[in-house]
């Protein structure tokens, strides 16, 4: 049975809590129980990024998170504002470890099978997909 649920959250970085939250929350009622940790790492990572590199950290910015099972996998999809930047895949990502950002995809990448990006510089959405019984 696929379910779908979404939530709307105002771009500030206080707003990544409360999405971790909301998925920790949902999660048990879309029937997942094992994937849990990875999920809110991974929406917590997407999270972050569309307030810290999108105009959904403008003031009145928003950005929204849609969780959709589709058994055996569930999808966490981050929109935003969009902005100039298009998230960098592991091939065309800077492998500097030193640098105190950018890892964030990284580690989706890790626990997610699959991430993509689509959309524009008004839109964009980062979508990851993880096995329900975990990555």
């Amino acid at each position: 049975m696929t379910t779908t649920m979404h939530v709307s959250l105002p771009g500030s970085v206080e707003s990544v809590g409360r999405a971790r939250d909301w998925l920790r929350e949902i999660l048990p009622t879309m029937g997942l129980t094992t994937c849990v940790e990875d999920a809110l790492l991974v929406i917590s990572e997407l999270a972050t990024n569309a307030v810290r590199h999108s105009r959904s950290g403008d003031p009145l910015g928003r950005y929204q998170i849609r969780v959709h099972t589709e058994p055996p996998r569930v999808l966490l999809a981050v929109t935003d504002a969009g902005g100039p930047h298009v998230p960098a895949t592991t091939d065309n990502a800077t492998t500097d470890f030193s640098s105190d950002s950018g890892h964030g995809l990284r580690l989706v990448e890790h626990f997610a099978q699959r991430w993509w990006c689509r959309g524009d510089s008004r839109s964009r959405t980062v979508t990851a997909e993880l096995a329900m019984g975990g990555a």
